[in-house]
């Protein structure tokens, strides 16, 4: 589905705070990803349980972003972006001297 506003905006991944288990292994990732468009700024918490397999420094940024669930948030956030922009009245002008003989 596509998300023009979220395609535009600038996400950083703000924060990333692991849960390990006892071998030092992440189970759990709380993650906020903040998105950017215009100076309209929403950010996002998701928490996201993994399979234990791998320490906190061997996640990527792209990988937590995943995990972050970041289609999803693409449609939130566009819904919310949209809320926001103020849509331009449509300019109407009466024409009273038209003349009505001048058609066919």
């Amino acid at each position: 589905m596509a998300t023009p506003y979220a395609d535009q905006a600038a996400k950083t991944l703000t924060k990333a705070v692991p849960t390990v288990d006892l071998d030092g292994k992440v189970i759990k990732w709380e993650i906020e990803v903040e998105y950017c468009l215009n100076d309209y700024v929403s950010k996002f918490n998701k928490q996201a349980d993994v399979e234990a397999a791998k320490a906190p420094g061997q996640f990527t940024k792209s990988e937590l972003l995943e995990l972050a669930n970041t289609a999803h948030l693409d449609l939130v956030y566009d819904s919310q972006y949209e809320s926001t922009q103020i849509v331009q009245p449509v300019t109407e002008t009466k024409v009273d001297d038209f003349d009505v003989d001048s058609l066919n």
